[in-house]
């Protein structure tokens, strides 16, 4: 008996951890899958606008700067969706065509294809295809030129808000650098001197007056926390939410606020991902994975460009 024992229990041992190694995937799987739809319901339930009326805010025409096609989806997809929803009219002026790999004219078309997805007319979206302002890592743009567009853009519309990058440039490309340099330090300076006289003349607050539009620049997250995807993104913003201060817009001259903070819902993460797609020349490998794990296609934050 004692022999028969001794035999069958290291069988049972062996067949015990067997079980327990076959069932060590399907538990990875419920793991990932547990986190995968607690993270879509966070998003589902935090999703939204810090400040949260954006219509009282004054934001109403709205500029996208960007440098280069996919620039809209890639960065700014959550600003421009929750924008459109505000009931906004949002603008996008591309300043290249992305002709680094001599598919200008395709992606174009793709940028309007993109836009459209997002909710803005085609009538609505601008490509600058000037070799003035080339896309390359190397041959600087010059932000006279660039000031000249965009301030054609803004009065010709009616602009109020532009938005575009920091000075890091999310991924410090240089022509995203250019776009920051020409509003921070050309274009707002600019609109500063012209808003001052007309405040030290008394003219501010009589109807009529200059087009001074506030400009937000993207907040670049740190490389340590940039691809966290939806996880970072969320808490980012519940971050956001809870330190964001009570601010009484009727004191204020000026009731825009100094940042505005984005997520996304699950559909616009959706309808985001469908206009990355319009982008279909630029879906290489990498690509796939900047769109799935990058915290700005699922949420951001917008900074205001202090005017001189």
């Amino acid at each position: 008996m004692a022999t028969k024992s001794q035999s069958v229990g290291p069988r049972s041992t062996t067949s015990r951890r067997t079980a327990v190694t076959a069932r060590d995937p399907l538990l990875k799987w419920w793991s990932a899958a547990f986190v995968l739809v607690a993270a879509i319901a966070l998003q589902w339930i935090h999703a939204g606008s810090i400040p949260q009326d954006l219509q009282s805010l004054g934001i109403r025409r709205v500029l996208v700067l960007t440098a280069h096609p996919d620039d809209e989806v890639m960065f700014f997809a959550p600003a421009i969706l929750h924008l459109l929803a505000a009931g906004a009219q949002v603008y996008g002026l591309c300043m290249s065509s992305g002709n680094a790999a001599g598919l200008g004219e395709i992606r174009k078309g793709e940028i309007i294809r993109a836009y459209q997805t997002l909710g803005v007319p085609p009538a609505q979206v601008s490509v600058v295809d000037d070799p003035i302002l080339p896309d390359s890592m190397t041959k600087p743009w010059n932000y006279a030129y660039i000031g000249t567009k965009v301030a054609s853009a803004i009065y010709a519309n009616d602009i109020d808000t532009v938005i575009t990058f920091d000075h890091a440039g999310v991924s410090s490309h240089p022509n995203h650098v250019a776009l920051h340099k020409t509003v921070s330090d050309y274009l707002m300076r600019g609109l500063g001197r012209e808003y001052h006289t007309w405040l030290s003349e008394g003219k501010l607050g009589q109807g009529g007056g200059p087009i001074i539009p506030v400009a937000y620049a993207l907040h670049t997250p740190s490389l340590a926390i940039k691809y966290l995807g939806l996880p970072m993104a969320l808490f980012e913003h519940i971050h956001a939410m809870r330190s964001a201060e009570s601010v009484d817009a009727e004191k204020q001259a000026d009731p825009r606020p100094q940042k505005l903070v984005f997520l996304s819902s699950p559909a616009q993460s959706i309808r985001t991902l469908q206009a990355m797609r319009s982008h279909a020349s630029q879906l290489v490998w990498f690509r796939y994975l900047y769109a799935l794990f990058s915290m700005l296609m699922y949420g951001s934050q917008l900074d205001r460009i202090v005017m001189h």
